[in-house]
């Protein structure tokens, strides 16, 4: 971890509990969640307090834990909300961070962080900027403030910005445009940039996550892309992002190419250099799917009613919890694909599940099915369960 804030909270974790692997620090949690507990967070300070936010909504591990570390985020939050320390601004990013990670709104707590750092704005650096900006598409907050300074620092200093870099922040706005949350205008000068940058730029690299990302916003910016087979990418004549594409596209098909070659749990990055101009690194992935309740639940479902079906099929880009029949996706939206206040209220899904229903629906030999744990949870009879889910199916 390259974090100084997680890895300042992971130290001192380290101490407390005499545990030396991060990774087993995450699971020391998961095993004694009531280290999260009302009772025992009455006798922690802030600084105890914001530790355990730190490092329970920022480590990597919190992608498979679901409902449990979003709820121990939460009671930490709880007792957190009331004592607003001074912070300065690292830890007030990486708070927000955690908020944006586990998808829990509080009011209170996201005026908090953000009247300190507007205070602190003059010190806070593009990178930090960039962070702030990803919080507030994340968590659906409608604020035009610190967007719009975080649009004007990357035109205003563009060669900070690498590649990588821009593709993320590019990306998002790409995505609050087609939610008519950004003007248009915004997201051209932007992949002018990129365009420029990319032009220029002749050695490039390509990470796991840029594969991802950069693949996403071509499909943000040209859905008849994700019908086709990338061997020979077009674009429609009507396509408004047209221009760009031609610089776009061979950067596509190298990103298209390396997500087909990973596998399960496994990443692989793409160099481009003088010296080994086609290298390719894997490794294994540090997020290792593993089924939540819900999914089991559906799956035991699914073999009830002796349907033909695969886990984690990859489809396009993306990995479908369950392909059923050859002709139905099913996707287990758990709490983690939502929003949700302090009170576990469900606020609204998430802008990355817009996104990707999004893309999915461009493939339309598939039906698309969406379960909702609120929805579905609310069955208490495995009978009345198997009926709502036959009509899903087209079986009844």
């Amino acid at each position: 971890m390259n974090n100084p804030v997680l890895n300042a909270a992971k130290t001192a974790l380290s101490k407390q509990l005499q545990i030396s692997d991060p990774t087993l620090i995450y699971k020391h949690f998961l095993k004694y969640p009531n280290l999260c507990s009302k009772e025992l967070l009455q006798n922690e300070n802030y600084q105890e307090i914001l530790n355990k936010l730190i490092f329970l909504g920022g480590f990597h591990e919190r992608r498979n834990c679901g409902t449990i570390i979003k709820d121990m985020v939460a009671n930490c939050l709880r007792q957190f909300r009331d004592l607003e320390p001074n912070l300065d601004i690292s830890n007030l990013v990486q708070l927000f961070l955690t908020l944006s990670n586990v998808l829990i709104y509080d009011e209170k707590i996201i005026t908090y962080i953000l009247n300190q750092l507007k205070q602190k704005q003059d010190q806070i650096q593009v990178k930090q900027l960039q962070s702030i900006s990803h919080c507030f598409y994340k968590l659906g907050i409608q604020d035009q403030y610190w967007p719009d300074l975080m649009h004007q620092k990357v035109l205003s200093y563009s060669k900070v910005f690498g590649i990588q870099d821009l593709v993320q922040y590019i990306h998002i706005v790409s995505n609050q445009v087609l939610l008519n949350n950004v003007q248009e205008e915004r997201l051209f000068q932007l992949l002018e940039l990129l365009q420029y940058k990319f032009i220029h730029q002749k050695k490039h690299i390509y990470l796991s996550k840029f594969q991802f990302q950069f693949t996403q916003l071509l499909f943000n910016l040209y859905p008849e892309l994700i019908k086709q087979k990338y061997d020979y990418p077009y674009c429609n004549e009507d396509n408004r992002y047209k221009i760009f594409f031609n610089n776009f596209k061979k950067y596509y098909q190298i990103c298209r190419l390396l997500l087909d070659r990973k596998e399960s749990n496994i990443s692989v990055d793409y160099f481009e250099n003088d010296n080994f101009p086609n290298l390719i690194r894997t490794k294994d992935d540090l997020i290792e799917k593993k089924q939540s309740q819900f999914e089991q639940n559906i799956e035991q479902l699914l073999k009830r009613l002796k349907l033909n079906y695969k886990c984690q099929q990859k489809i396009s880009i993306y990995d479908i919890d369950f392909f059923v029949e050859n002709s139905f996706l099913i996707n287990c939206n758990g709490p983690t694909h939502y929003i949700e206040n302090l009170e576990k209220e469900v606020l609204r899904k998430s802008p990355n599940f817009f996104m990707q229903q999004r893309h999915l629906k461009q493939l339309d030999n598939y039906k698309i099915i969406d379960l909702d744990f609120y929805f579905w949870d609310k069955y208490d009879t495995s009978d009345k369960y198997t009926q709502e889910f036959k009509k899903l199916l087209n079986l009844i």
